[in-house]
């Protein structure tokens, strides 16, 4: 006997394929972050990363 919502597995993996696609790209937009921290650091030399730190001298 067939309940009254029937299963669709194409359906079912619509969430996780969702998922894993935001999950990407919160790595590729941190990766990004970071090199662009690294760019402003060594190649501009400019005071943005030092003035993040929570630490001064």
């Amino acid at each position: 006997m067939q309940g009254i919502l029937a299963t669709d597995k194409d359906l079912a993996h619509k969430p996780e394929n969702i998922h894993q696609t935001i999950g990407a790209l919160g790595y590729y937009l941190t990766g990004l972050h970071l090199l662009a921290s690294i760019f402003n650091h060594d190649v501009q030399r400019d005071n943005t990363l030092t003035r993040m730190l929570p630490f001064k001298k």
